[in-house]
């Protein structure tokens, strides 16, 4: 990637929502995945930066896909479903083989499906906090069908990002007339 742009992948189990996330934050277009990467813009503090999102499959077979993402891009969100424990479970799992293989690289603990009525969580809000706290790494909870928290998945990665290491995400220089056009290469 070049200094102008930064990579996020979305990494957990199948059935997490981490396609439904990507849609709903990122495309508007639904393609069953094995592994797809979208181009996006994110706009932090009034700037906006170039984002590659790698949404990647959770199944089993497809594991390679994850350790390529895990050596290449430069934050991670680790997706669960707060009604699975077994995706908590390897959300736990890929936040540690993140930080063992890539320490300095920005991991964001993200429970999806909060929109799913209570009794039907098996992971609650505390103790999903107090696993993301003791995994050192932020939680958010979100809803890809109700889109609460969606694009802050994307804004806290870049953010992070900016904090760990400011030349990999820089801003898109702004246009500074209305007259100036846009070129596309």
């Amino acid at each position: 990637m070049s200094a102008d742009s930064c990579s996020i992948a979305l990494v957990g189990d199948g059935g997490a929502g981490k396609t439904s996330l990507t849609i709903r934050g990122i495309v508007q277009i639904y393609d069953p995945t094995i592994e797809d990467s979208h181009r996006a813009q994110v706009t932090v503090n009034k700037q906006t930066y170039h984002v590659e999102v790698l949404d990647t499959a959770g199944q089993e077979e497809y594991n390679h896909l994850v350790n390529d993402a895990i050596r290449t891009v430069d934050g991670f969100a680790v997706v669960f479903s707060v009604d699975s424990q077994k995706t908590f479970d390897l959300a736990v799992a890929l936040v540690k083989k993140i930080k063992q293989s890539r320490p300095a690289s920005p991991v964001v603990l993200v429970g999806n499906k909060v929109d799913m009525p209570a009794e039907d969580w098996e992971i609650t809000r505390d103790s999903a906090t107090l696993q993301a706290k003791n995994l050192g790494c932020p939680i958010l909870l979100t809803s890809a069908k109700t889109g609460l928290n969606v694009d802050l998945v994307f804004i806290t990665v870049v953010q992070m990002l900016r904090k760990s290491n400011p030349t990999r995400a820089t801003p898109v220089p702004q246009r500074t007339s209305k007259n100036q056009k846009c070129v596309i290469c």
